[in-house]
């Protein structure tokens, strides 16, 4: 049994798709990249876990105005929130819904991990400085050995990218391309 996840967070369509509320062009540039490491990992059966943020409509009713004036994205009903199309997602792959920035909060996510004797995760998706890197700074936490794939995640601009990619190389996670990745998984040195 192979103890790693691969974690894709948040490709949904308001961060893929050019109509998207928060569509960067760096992030459509690396869905072809993000298609073909799952495909390669899930040859290799590598449990792939979909991490997929829905704002609910009640909760920004409940708070009013002011807090889906601040992200009007991924609200439940628009089809921004809905996995991008081009992912290769099979019926048997676990989505994890989450509603605020780590996949980890008040979500299934550790314990869906545990239970399949997972001990390291490899993070992938967007955006690098908020959601992807609050998932990997909770699974650290948790003890499991946290990878970032450098080429599989974006956020608003390249420098920012970069920026949020070193820094969670220094305190939260190793960094890694997506074929260091496939040659660590082919080796059984992950």
């Amino acid at each position: 049994m192979r103890k790693l996840a691969l974690l894709v967070v948040d490709l949904v369509n308001d961060f893929t798709q050019p109509t998207g509320k928060v569509y960067y062009p760096s992030t459509g540039a690396m869905m072809p990249a993000v298609v073909r490491l799952i495909n390669q990992v899930k040859e290799r059966e590598i449990l792939t876990i979909y991490i997929q943020q829905i704002v609910e409509l009640a909760e920004n009713e409940r708070r009013g105005k002011t807090f889906i004036s601040l992200r009007e994205s991924c609200v439940e009903g628009t089809g921004g929130e809905l996995l991008d199309p081009r992912l290769p997602i099979d019926e048997n792959d676990p989505i994890v819904v989450k509603r605020k920035a780590s996949g980890f909060f008040k979500t299934n996510l550790e314990e869906l991990l545990i239970g399949n004797g997972i001990e390291a995760v490899a993070i992938i998706g967007t955006k690098t400085n908020v959601c992807v890197r609050a998932t990997a700074v909770d699974a650290s936490m948790r003890e499991f050995r946290t990878y970032l794939i450098s080429d599989c995640v974006s956020t608003n601009t390249d420098e920012l990218n970069k920026f949020h990619i070193e820094d969670i190389g220094k305190y939260t996670a190793k960094i890694l391309t997506s074929d260091e990745l496939i040659a660590m998984i082919d080796s059984e040195t992950i």
